[in-house]
């Protein structure tokens, strides 16, 4: 059992640069946490526990205290899980309609996942939570308020990308509170 206390009196911190990452995490970890947006290297890979457990490494020893890290990746079928944590340079290539039309271009199968990695290490022990929600890719954006690939997921059993979905309800369902909510359960513990 850890001493809750002795961890949150050294209160972990959250790395993150993303305003909106960091508004839902703040929305969903029922503890305080401190919040720093350091310049780490990130290594290229589809495996998002590989990326920000590089980053845990990096990150606490310019620091020396517990930190976190966030990473999401889009997972698409016909693409045999491509572009799975390299997201955001596809997005950067080709933007949300050039992925939506690469898809349409794949053929029929639009299924993805979407996944977060939530990855924590206290100097001791590193510990990964993740979040996976099933869904599709949309044929074109949609519209609505989000970041990431928001504007083109439509979670399983829903006619609305994420982006569509007011912030309430989707920190209730998405991949991220999965992820954080496994993540407060092992402070908590």
């Amino acid at each position: 059992m850890k001493n809750l206390e002795d961890i949150l009196m050294k209160k972990p911190i959250f790395l993150t640069g993303n305003k909106n990452k960091l508004a839902e995490a703040r929305e969903i970890l029922p503890f305080a946490f401190d919040n720093k947006n350091l310049d780490l290297d990130e290594i290229q890979s589809i495996d998002g526990r590989k990326v920000i457990g590089h980053k845990l490494d990096e990150a606490y020893s310019k620091l020396k205290r517990p930190v976190f890290v966030d990473d999401s990746a889009l997972h698409i079928d016909s693409m045999n899980g491509f572009p799975g944590a390299l997201y955001k340079f596809l997005d950067k290539a080709a933007g949300l309609e050039g992925i939506c039309k690469m898809v349409t271009a794949l053929g029929k199968d639009r299924n993805a996942q979407a996944v977060t990695h939530i990855g924590y290490f206290d100097g001791k022990t590193k510990k990964f939570f993740e979040g996976t929600i099933k869904g599709t890719i949309s044929k074109t954006p949609r519209s609505g308020s989000g970041f990431g690939f928001d504007y083109i997921f439509i979670p399983k059993g829903s006619k609305k990308a994420y982006s569509q979905i007011p912030i309430e309800e989707k920190n209730k369902i998405s991949m991220r509170v999965k992820a954080l909510n496994k993540f407060a359960k092992y402070l908590i513990q």
